[in-house]
């Protein structure tokens, strides 16, 4: 797979750098970035099933005046979606549950992101009502750590255990690749945030895991409800699924994003030559590059 992104790909340049372990002491190296985004599922539905016990696999809805604002995938699998008029939902789903949307606002309800960010890291940030974003490099390079000092045995399992917990999208994940065994135990991570989050909230979320927060906001939408996603194909990231993409795919033999992070900038240039849009994201003082980037933006 390789899919670190922006920043990283299949072989990551450079010392690691190093940060504080978990629990504040000792130190683990850090390889590359990873990225957990989290997203409550149907928010404001789970708020009311909870509030008002309704069971999970009960078709529920809220509604505001006449028509639907939140669904739940119990509704959506009758057919029900957002914006719906009321009438027409009920007739389509004669056992759909309906709330309105004046009961919301039970205490602490609100406070959903952010429980479910804290139970990822400190350092994590609120996205929306339902949506949070958190850095878990360093907590992943100690997972990492503490795997492979249990041999190449422990890091194999922590692949296998990532695979059967995470849906994996832009290719298996490479045991010999640093950036994937690094994700691994991102995945591992985010899955107990998962369950703490439905432990202590009640709520199930789904969850992206990557190198950077796009991929790791579109992995969290790729695999819903309560699943989560590692890796992106490169044909499902925004202006790379047509002939943009299919020209990287050909000149680079990518199918992921971090593959095509990886590559040379020149290599790059070379393929996209045409394109303004082909820039580096690594730092430079370089006065050529510079004038030559404004020249094209110009």
């Amino acid at each position: 797979m390789a899919d670190a992104a922006a920043g990283g790909g299949a072989v990551w340049r450079g010392a690691p750098r190093q940060h504080e372990g978990a629990d504040g002491g000792a130190k683990a190296p850090i390889i590359g970035r990873v990225i957990l985004h989290i997203d409550l599922d149907c928010f404001y539905a789970q708020v009311e099933q909870l509030r008002l016990d309704i069971p999970r696999d009960t078709p529920c809805a809220v509604q505001q005046w006449n028509g639907l604002i939140a669904v739940n995938y119990a509704a959506r699998a009758a057919g029900i979606t957002r914006h719906m008029r009321v009438p027409d939902a009920v007739k389509a789903c004669p056992g759909l549950r309906l709330v309105h949307v004046q009961t919301i606002g039970g205490e602490g309800a609100s406070d959903g992101a952010e429980s479910a960010a804290a139970a990822a890291q400190r350092g994590s940030t609120k996205a929306s009502i339902d949506e949070a974003y958190a850095d878990i490099s360093r907590v992943a390079a100690a997972e990492l750590a503490k795997l492979q000092a249990g041999g190449q045995e422990g890091a194999a399992a922590a692949m296998r255990q990532a695979a059967e917990c995470s849906c994996l999208e832009g290719g298996p994940l490479e045991p010999d690749a640093a950036c994937d065994a690094l994700l691994a135990a991102g995945a591992l991570v985010a899955a107990r945030v998962r369950a703490q989050v439905l432990e202590r909230l009640g709520f199930t979320c789904s969850a992206g895991v990557a190198g950077n927060k796009l991929l790791a906001k579109i992995g969290s939408a790729r695999n819903k409800p309560n699943k989560q996603t590692v890796g992106m194909p490169l044909s499902k990231i925004k202006g790379l699924g047509g002939k943009l993409g299919q020209r990287l795919t050909d000149g680079l033999g990518a199918t992921a994003a971090g593959e095509v992070a990886a590559a040379p900038w020149q290599q790059l240039v070379g393929l996209l030559e045409d394109r303004a849009s082909c820039k580096s994201f690594e730092p430079t003082s370089d006065k050529a590059k510079l004038a030559g980037w404004i020249k094209a933006r110009c």
